[in-house]
């Protein structure tokens, strides 16, 4: 976990993750517009408090060389904190525990219908 607080993030890559994992961001507070970009993507939001994001890694490594996620976050005027959650393989290792595999989404029967759906 990473705490965040009335910084400007520069474009980066979040290099340390795995292809399986989620690396989410939230950010709360009273300020005003505040933009996550993904610049790989060329791609610019709106990060308003309350505003929860996931990154997915395999589609970092899959499309554009691995810069589509390459994000950051410019300055915005108020109180901002931006929470970035994310896991470690290392950390793992050291605690001698079983690396986990992808993710899963727990709404199973939602991709099942959109797929039933489909054909």
């Amino acid at each position: 976990l990473s705490i965040i607080s009335n910084w400007e993030t520069l474009e980066h890559q979040d290099c340390l993750s795995k292809a399986e994992w989620y690396d989410i961001l939230a950010s709360v507070g009273d300020y005003n517009e505040a933009i996550l970009e993904l610049t790989g993507a060329g791609f610019c939001f709106k990060f308003d408090s309350g505003t929860t994001t996931m990154e997915k890694r395999h589609l970092q490594n899959a499309l554009s060389n691995g810069k589509l996620l390459n994000h950051g976050v410019l300055s915005c005027s108020g109180e901002r904190i931006c929470f970035a959650y994310y896991m470690r393989e290392y950390i793992h290792t050291m605690c001698r525990m079983e690396t986990p595999g992808w993710s899963v989404p727990s709404h199973n029967h939602v991709i099942q219908l959109w797929m039933w759906n489909s054909s």
